[in-house]
């Protein structure tokens, strides 16, 4: 089992060791801990390896992988996400390192897919939709992408060979049921996985496994903050190439916060994302402010103010927005609040009217904790749009809101994210809630560029997560708008 561009992806990896890895410590002792020999004597080995948003754990484990198959201490791959969405960004990540798009297989539920020069193959729970040429030319793939549920179609195939390693990203998004699924489909044949071992990615940080079982959730976050007492058994990603100091510095606020153990690293910017902005040549946007025009809610001075560039994170104070209403409960139980959606909207379509790159015009993302906030939203920005005689397809604004779940594994140059919650006595539900509330912590991480954040002084106001994620000090990157 091999890649068909051996050559050619080794001149890759040479130059990728050179140009990112050899400059990331981390990284190095990572992927040297994924690579390792995973039995020894008295003992089995299973590396976690522990990074923040832009770390680059998917890189990482992408690396590793192909270094290992490469050098011939692993026949294959056998690498699982959570999502099918995380299982599209790690088949990525490889092809971004120079593996062939056939050489590593996105193996799916959509039976009758078949497209081997893309690497997507579908496929039925019982396989009788793949021929005999289909199953040869699966085993033989260096790597296959899968989820989870997939992993039947695996193990009844016999899909992986001797000696593979099993790569389980973004491991806080599994539940022990269904790592221990992991297992028991992957574990059945001592001989096949226990050879190649297996490695967990992922950032005990982010959200956990939705569930409405709350002793489910504490094993979720219990069998994480074992493996920070156990000496060797975990390493660290801290240098990340995302975000913007400002906004790596917010969100580091916040992980401290959040972070329930003693061991606390801060995240660190690379030099190439530092200090870059959205008109940094990174991203490339030019700025006009003669673009901007009022909003319904906001005047043109008002989003001048918030969307220079040189402010790349602003909290704007909802309490102070022109006819500030309450948060107001749907039928589905969700929460929105319509003033703030406006100017959610507001500060969307004046950042679309004043940043452009080449053709290109920006296209900010919205995210919410709440549904009927992200619906409501939606529902504004088309009709806004509509109105000004906007073109922009359905699709692109369908995709450009989001929750905070959906938003995960993802990056924006410019995300604004709305946490609704506005109300005399305070309540904020289960943003408070000490694992929930990691939904802000998502939210905020997925910026490149620019984060705006809206959200309500007097219902915030005093709740440490939230006063950690204010705390700016006069930095000159940072706007706290109608801020007392």
């Amino acid at each position: 089992m091999s890649f068909r561009n051996r050559e050619r992806l080794e001149k890759a990896l040479e130059d990728f060791e050179r140009n990112k890895l050899r400059r990331n410590p981390n990284q190095v002792d990572a992927v040297s801990s994924i690579i390792d020999e995973p039995t020894h004597d008295d003992y089995f080995l299973l590396p976690i390896v522990d990074g923040g948003p832009g770390t680059g754990k998917t890189t990482v484990g992408a690396y590793a992988s192909i270094r290992a198959i490469l050098e011939g201490s692993l026949q294959g791959v056998l690498y699982v996400a959570p999502t099918n969405f995380a299982a599209l960004q790690a088949k990525q990540a490889f092809e971004r390192l120079g593996v062939e798009s056939s050489d590593v297989v996105w193996l799916n539920y959509k039976s009758g897919l078949r497209d081997w020069n893309r690497g997507v193959v579908g496929a039925r729970y019982d396989l009788l939709d793949l021929g005999p040429n289909d199953i040869r030319r699966l085993r033989s793939v260096p790597i296959i992408v899968c989820t989870p549920y997939m992993l039947k179609r695996v193990e009844e195939g016999g899909l992986r060979p001797s000696n593979t390693k099993v790569i389980i990203d973004e491991f806080s998004q599994i539940d022990p049921a269904l790592f221990f699924m992991v297992l028991e489909r992957t574990g059945a044949d001592a001989n096949r996985y226990l050879k190649g071992g297996y490695a967990l990615l992922g950032d005990p940080l982010q959200l956990p496994v939705v569930t409405t079982q709350r002793e489910l959730m504490q094993n979720v976050l219990d069998f994480i903050l074992s493996y920070h007492t156990i000496d060797g058994g975990l390493n660290k990603l801290t240098i990340q190439d995302r975000m913007h100091v400002e906004i790596c510095d917010a969100v580091n606020r916040m992980r401290r916060e959040l972070c329930f153990w003693e061991d606390f690293s801060p995240l660190e910017p690379s030099n190439e994302v530092k200090f870059r902005d959205l008109t940094s040549p990174d991203l490339g946007y030019e700025y006009t402010e003669q673009n901007i025009n009022n909003g319904r809610l906001l005047t043109s001075e008002e989003l001048r103010e918030i969307l220079d560039p040189s402010y790349t994170f602003v909290v704007v104070n909802t309490d102070k927005l022109p006819r500030s209403t309450d948060e107001e409960r749907t039928q589905s139980g969700s929460w929105r609040n319509e003033a703030e959606a406006e100017a959610a909207v507001d500060i969307a379509i004046a950042a679309h009217q004043a940043y452009h790159r080449q053709n290109e015009r920006l296209v900010p993302r919205i995210i919410s904790p709440y549904d009927a906030q992200v619906c409501e939203i939606k529902y504004r920005l088309k009709s806004r749009l509509r109105a000004l005689g906007v073109s922009i397809e359905g699709q692109v604004i369908e995709e450009s809101v989001m929750t905070a779940y959906k938003s995960q594994g993802r990056e924006f140059p410019f995300v604004i994210v709305s946490l609704v919650r506005k109300n005399p006595e305070r309540r904020i539900g289960f943003l408070e809630d000490e694992k929930l509330r990691a939904q802000v912590y998502v939210a905020c991480s997925r910026a490149q560029g620019k984060l705006v954040l809206l959200m309500s002084q007097k219902t915030f106001g005093g709740k440490p997560l939230y006063d950690e994620l204010i705390n700016v000090k006069g930095s000159r990157h940072a706007l706290l708008w109608g801020w007392d």
